[in-house]
């Protein structure tokens, strides 16, 4: 478990990931994030996540794999000449890099942006050891994909993962960087499991099919969590309120008719 705590809006927030049950003995928040908790409260949502067991063999993980992400992973190692490079204590401008890096991906791929909020996420946790950042990059240093990660020694939990596929217009070259991706995906379980963390989670399944379908290709059990907010005081009440209101009014307004 590990916890940060921010202030916005008049209102003391802290925000808890992987918590067994959510937090509610907290007396200096107005507001208390629940991410990823084993059992829900009130208003909480489910989230469906993939959790890969680090405490096999590298041998059984790799069995794991499937058929393509094994060959792409083989293929990348013997023939790209990739450098996959993991950073523990990232520094601000780790992150700022990482941030110029995924917005590019973000616009391409159409989705939210990497902005202050999730900037200040991020330096957050690094003040509790809680980031981890990982990059893949050809041979001349050029960054191909980036993966970040909060992680509180014993579970490792997907937070982003951005690659310039997209922007590639050469079909070889994309699918060199769709190789990039699976081997730092690899390489990220393997140095997890090494560092003696007993869980990869991998950042939640979608609706989409092709995400899930490739998040599925590294192996893993189904695993059902919960998120959401819970309030301490009647500034949280009032906040966690308002926030309910608009998201329900968001998914209303801009979800296509067959949403609805």
């Amino acid at each position: 478990m590990i916890a940060i705590r921010r202030s916005g809006w008049l209102l003391a927030i802290r925000t808890v990931f992987f918590a067994p049950e959510p937090q509610v003995s907290e007396t200096r928040a107005d507001l208390i994030g629940c991410i990823q908790a084993t059992r829900a409260d009130e208003g909480f949502q489910l989230v469906r996540t993939l959790h890969i067991d680090l405490t096999q063999d590298a041998q059984d993980l790799f069995a794991a794999l499937g058929k393509s992400t094994k060959n792409q992973v083989n293929r990348a190692q013997k023939n790209d000449q990739l450098t996959c490079t993991v950073i523990v204590h990232p520094t601000n401008g780790d992150i700022l890099a990482f941030r110029d890096f995924y917005n590019v991906f973000a616009r391409a791929k159409g989705t939210t942006l990497c902005r202050r909020y999730q900037l200040e996420t991020m330096r957050l946790l690094t003040r509790e050891d809680g980031l981890v950042i990982t990059r893949a990059s050809d041979a001349a240093g050029r960054a191909l994909c980036y993966h970040v990660y909060v992680a509180d020694g014993k579970r490792a939990m997907l937070l982003y993962s951005g690659s310039q596929f997209r922007s590639a217009e050469d079909p070889g070259e994309r699918k060199r960087l769709g190789r990039a991706n699976r081997l730092l995906h690899w390489k990220d379980i393997l140095f997890f499991r090494d560092c003696g963390y007993a869980v990869y989670d991998c950042g939640g399944l979608t609706e989409d099919p092709r995400i899930e379908e490739f998040k599925r290709s590294f192996g893993g059990r189904d695993v059902v969590e919960y998120s959401g907010y819970v309030p301490v005081t009647w500034k949280g009440r009032l906040a966690a309120g308002y926030r309910d209101v608009l998201c329900k009014l968001r998914r209303h307004v801009f979800s296509p008719p067959q949403m609805r």
